[in-house]
């Protein structure tokens, strides 16, 4: 497997991102320019100069670390959301990148989660802290030359596993207080004690789904 492939399919492993997305990384992805030319972007090298980066998804294409040379970016997510970011290193051998988060808001004074990215390559980093709503992105690294490098920005609620497991029960429970309405019109007859044998069935999954939507509702993220 080629590197662009190996990168779609690790963007498309880690978070699920819809194909729109890894495929414009697929496309976007190139091999290196070797040299040591300007810095195309020189007014995001410290976090006060931070670059605004947009969200659900974002994809920033054709930036480069020079020697010496920095590049931050700022991120304004959601309170409930959790922040992966990827970066796809199209350097030469030698040349590796870091990509760190930190709280945003002021000087970095902690880094929530770093990784160093090889020539090649593709590395995630992740904020899992729901509450917390500006995160500082840093790129840099040891280069000897101009490399350069994508990033891609993606967001999911931190409760979204909850949020799809309610929507189906709340389905769920629909349709099981259809098919009781049904019975109760069916019930009066000779088969009325059938009838209601199923409709008390059906009744006590009502009743238990019920507490489970309960239970759900009660676990998602505030904000």
């Amino acid at each position: 497997m080629n590197r662009f492939a190996s990168l779609s399919a690790a963007v498309f492993r880690a978070s699920k991102i819809p194909s729109l997305v890894f495929a414009l990384v697929f496309f976007t992805a190139k091999t290196a320019e070797v040299g040591t030319a300007a810095e195309t972007e020189p007014t995001n090298n410290t976090f006060f100069g931070a670059e605004a980066v947009g969200l659900p998804i974002s994809l920033e294409t054709d930036y480069s670390i020079t020697p010496g040379d920095e590049d931050w970016f700022l991120v304004e997510k959601g309170p409930c959301d959790v922040l992966t970011i990827f970066l796809s290193n199209h350097g030469t051998s030698g040349n590796s990148l870091v990509v760190e988060l930190s709280p945003g808001g002021g000087p970095p004074v902690s880094v929530i989660d770093v990784t160093t990215v090889a020539p090649g390559t593709m590395g995630s980093v992740k904020y899992p802290i729901t509450g917390v709503k500006d995160v500082l992105i840093r790129v840099f690294g040891d280069v000897g030359e101009q490399t350069d490098y994508n990033l891609l920005s993606a967001t999911v609620r931190a409760d979204a596993g909850v949020r799809n497991a309610l929507s189906k029960a709340i389905d769920r429970e629909k349709q099981l207080e259809a098919k009781a309405k049904e019975l109760r019109k069916r019930g009066r007859g000779s088969n009325a004690s059938k009838v209601n044998l199923k409709l008390g069935r059906i009744m006590t999954q009502v009743n238990a789904l019920q507490k489970r939507i309960a239970k759900l509702r009660a676990r998602l993220c505030k904000g």
